[in-house]
């Protein structure tokens, strides 16, 4: 088994429900590849993230975010390839989230503030976790016992 964090934007403005999935962009396939059904992951949310259109050419706003870690998922599915293709953000770039991975929720409640994360990994207190992981991919695999003291602080505030 393996342990994982991964950054997740903000939701949209409206929407509910888990924090699930496991996305990182094309041409950054080999930082998810090594994860396998079964792997645990911490889902961090960012404070902000850009807006997208929408299918109908709206422009969807999101929600301020946690600017922590909301979530613990466990991986459900292999490594796979989306094929719909790119998102197109308000201010025109286009990012396709081309690798995912599936997952259900383990534990929905609890929050690590993005300070104690970056205590805990090691980074200045003032990281932000963008462009985190390999590749700058959002995604970075982490020793168990790093999993462990996450999952620790997790748990108290829950």
């Amino acid at each position: 088994m393996r342990y994982w964090i991964t950054t997740h934007g903000p939701r949209f403005v409206g929407e509910r429900g888990p924090r699930e999935g496991i996305w990182v962009q094309d041409g950054k396939r080999p930082a998810i590849l090594p994860m396998e059904q079964g792997d645990l992951a911490f889902i961090y949310e960012t404070q902000s993230g850009r807006p997208v259109k929408g299918d109908d050419g709206k422009v969807l706003q999101r929600q301020a975010g946690a600017q922590g870690v909301v979530a613990l998922v466990k991986v459900d599915s292999e490594v796979r390839e989306d094929d719909s293709g790119p998102d197109e953000y308000a201010d025109g770039q286009r990012i396709w989230w081309r690798w995912y991975a599936s997952t259900r929720t383990v534990r929905p409640r609890g929050f690590v503030s993005r300070n104690q994360l970056a205590k805990i990994v090691g980074y200045s207190p003032d990281y932000t976790f963008r462009g985190f992981g390999a590749f700058n991919s959002g995604l970075k695999e982490i020793p168990k016992g790093v999993f462990e003291k996450i999952s620790a602080e997790f748990a108290k505030s829950g």
